[in-house]
């Protein structure tokens, strides 16, 4: 079966979505502190009218939204091999969104030994006027590590202006640049927590460099994340979306922006009828945050968390597969201090229930650095509450670190039941699989393919911590800890710098 492959802007370890509180219906919103003379963001937040008969055309919506979308130019220089100048070579070609054409590279000298030369590329992509005095919002990699930024207003007979760039965040994909220029074409802000599955919805952007472009579907689908790992709350669309698209307008049917254009989900890298958009609420507090203090803020619980099935939830004494499972808590969070622990699932956030690990990490940052939250637990087959104050979300959030210890205990090898063997930690594999000297366990060191630790995902290398609930610290524990379990038999394991947990069949 052909392998489905979603192609978006950047990947993000440990990355994170906010949303901002909603303002008064149909008002205007000044953040810009000592511009808020000049800068004016329209706001209209009323839902769309859902009973209204369906339209024959949609031209008085693209007359009134077009405007505000912009083509926007990049030119960026990159270091390139002369022996392999071929355009698919070039990293900004294979992004999916503000790549550039074939046929656009300019090549500014080159090395007869084959060193490294440069080389200028030209990428390509779309921005939305958010305000009457210049600000644009795009996505982060439209314009990532541009030398220069080129705007291209087709409602002015496509009157360029050169953009600085007021500030990014990688971790919405957003940024927001500046262009000196007065009484523009800005867009109407909608409210994108008021959208439902089904609204009428059209994209505008420059797809291919071919010029200003209107597609029209619906919403397919809300709060999508296309990475287990990630924050993200996208909104789904069918409405055409393609190279060049990024970072132009998702409007609603009275043409209020609802979206910024992001990613799609294709096989080919062609469109499909599957569109992903960052929601405008996000938009706002971003640029909020960026205009205002230089920088997007976040709170950080400190937790890492994984999903639950039904086998895994009824371990833990659950009776649904609802809630966030922390498998680690790291010392850098609020949730240490407050007595989280491994193996706790949150299932309440501020009194609101917690569907999956990605609504807790949205949940976690809608709120602020120095927040108190409240967490309802499910913990020991009991529910418990704890006040939480978040730190500040860190550039590379971590998890604990420790120096490896020695150790002098001989290595000892054994089978866990049919098709596992394991083996004791020896120092030399703690320091080649990067475990923290506090964490005890054995490593699984063969797996046989067509076993039950194979159909439970658990790769070789891996190390087990726990059998149920008892850790274990050697061959013989572990050994011993499987014997006197039955049936379906919940493992705690360290793969890959992570915990996890995971059911396996005796």
């Amino acid at each position: 079966m052909k392998r489905f492959i979603f192609r978006f802007a950047s990947l993000f370890l440990i990355a994170v979505l906010t949303l901002s509180s909603a303002s008064a219906q149909n008002s205007s919103w000044w953040p810009f502190g000592k511009d808020s003379k000049t800068t004016e963001i329209v706001v209209n937040q009323e839902p769309v009218k859902r009973d209204a008969p369906f339209t024959t055309s949609f031209s008085s919506i693209v007359k009134k939204t077009a405007p505000s979308v912009v083509n926007i130019k990049t030119t960026t220089t990159i270091k390139i091999n002369n022996r392999r100048l071929s355009p698919l070579n070039d990293p900004l070609f294979r992004r999916f969104f503000g790549d550039q054409l074939p046929g656009l590279e300019e090549d500014s000298g080159e090395d007869s030994s084959g060193n490294p030369s440069q080389r200028k590329t030209y990428g390509l992509g779309s921005g939305v006027i958010v305000s009457k005095d210049g600000y644009i919002v795009t996505n982060n990699h439209v314009i990532n590590q541009a030398d220069e930024i080129i705007i291209d207003i087709p409602s002015q007979k496509h009157k360029e202006y050169k953009a600085t760039i007021v500030g990014t965040d990688s971790r919405s994909d957003l940024a927001i640049l500046k262009i000196e220029a007065s009484d523009l074409p800005s867009i109407i802000i909608g409210d994108s927590d008021k959208i439902e599955v089904g609204d009428v919805v059209l994209a505008i952007g420059n797809p291919f460099g071919l010029g200003q472009t209107v597609t029209q579907g619906i919403v397919s689908a809300l709060g999508r994340s296309l990475n287990r790992e990630a924050y993200e709350d996208f909104i789904q669309t069918d409405a055409s979306i393609n190279q060049g698209n990024s970072g132009g307008a998702l409007v609603d049917a009275e043409g209020r922006l609802v979206g910024i254009n992001t990613a799609i989900g294709s096989p080919t890298g062609g469109n499909v009828g599957i569109g992903f958009a960052v929601p405008v609420n996000l938009v706002r507090s971003v640029m909020e945050q960026i205009i205002q203090g230089g920088k997007v803020r976040r709170g950080y619980l400190g937790v890492v968390i994984d999903s639950l099935n039904n086998d895994m939830a009824a371990s833990f004494g659950l009776k649904s597969p609802h809630g966030a499972l922390v498998t680690d808590v790291s010392n850098d969070g609020g949730a240490k201090s407050a007595g989280i622990k491994q193996g706790d699932v949150i299932t309440e956030f501020n009194g609101k229930p917690v569907e999956s690990p990605s609504e807790l990490r949205l949940k976690v940052a809608r709120e602020k650095p120095g927040d108190k939250i409240k967490l309802k637990v499910f913990r020991d087959s009991k529910p418990k509450e704890f006040d939480v104050i978040l730190a500040e979300l860190p550039d590379k959030p971590g998890l604990i670190e420790s120096p490896i210890e020695k150790e002098v205990v001989p290595p000892q090898k054994g089978e866990l039941f049919a098709g596992i063997k394991i083996e004791e930690l020896s120092p030399a594999l703690r320091k080649k699989i990067n475990l923290p000297s506090d964490v005890k366990g054995v490593v699984i060191s063969e797996v046989d393919p067509s076993g039950p630790a194979a159909e439970a995902d658990i790769p070789p290398g891996s190390v087990l911590v726990e059998v149920g609930t008892k850790g274990v610290s050697s061959v013989k524990e572990a050994q011993e800890a499987i014997r006197n379990s039955k049936g379906k038999v919940r493992l705690l394991l360290w793969i890959q710098g992570y915990f996890r947990y995971k059911i396996i069949q005796k």
